[in-house]
């Protein structure tokens, strides 16, 4: 709530200082909005943001390569899937990582992001053989950086829930704990992402058990 405040008082100064410019600092202001209400769980609100950002970008870049550009894509990615409109998700997202190729090149971890985000929704509509494909592509790209970062982490996590589904309990089990470590190493243990890491292994190890068990 305090956020919010603040970037609604940004937007008011910026707006009354730049009076009916289509301006990028307005724009900033907008997205932070919209980013801001997604993280309340006001996904119907962030959107309206989320818009309004869009289409200020739009008009100031002309569809032109720009990162700004990307970014409002991505976050109306988020938005649509958290509204559970998968198809217009995906091509935001996948207009998003059109352009960032174009500005950032094939390795970016700006790219790695917004793919391992559309692995997360084909994940969401029960196509696993598409979201490991978007999974080992942001992995790919990561260990082309030379990177293993909280992002790295997300990836790892991300390959273990679609693995486990798919009841390879043991390649699952091995990516939960490298996103384990990584988080660890991030946050600590007690950090929200560590436990829930912790308590993902363990449902591991006890499905793994009663598999043996049973066979």
């Amino acid at each position: 709530k305090k956020a919010i405040g603040f970037c609604e008082k940004s937007l008011k100064i910026r707006t009354k200082l730049l009076e009916d410019i289509v301006h990028p600092d307005i724009a900033i202001s907008y997205n932070n909005i919209g980013v801001i209400y997604l993280k309340q769980g006001n996904a119907q609100k962030a959107l309206e943001f989320n818009e309004r950002a869009l289409r200020m970008r739009r008009e100031l870049y002309h569809d032109k390569p720009h990162p700004f550009l990307a970014e409002s894509y991505c976050n109306k990615g988020a938005i649509l899937g958290d509204l559970y409109r998968y198809a217009e998700a995906l091509e935001a997202l996948s207009k998003a990582e059109y352009i960032g190729a174009q500005f950032y090149g094939e390795v970016h971890r700006e790219l790695a992001l917004n793919i391992n985000n559309q692995g997360c929704l084909y994940f969401r509509l029960g196509k696993d053989y598409e979201a490991l494909q978007y999974y080992y592509r942001a992995l790919s790209i990561y260990s082309k950086l030379n990177v293993r970062c909280l992002q790295t982490g997300i990836v790892f996590e991300s390959l273990g829930y679609v693995l486990k589904r798919k009841k390879d309990l043991e390649s699952s089990r091995k990516n939960f704990a490298r996103a384990y470590q990584i988080y660890l190493k991030s946050g600590g243990k007690e950090n929200h992402g560590t436990r829930s890491l912790y308590s993902a292994l363990e449902d591991i190890e006890r499905e793994s058990a009663l598999t043996f068990d049973n066979y």
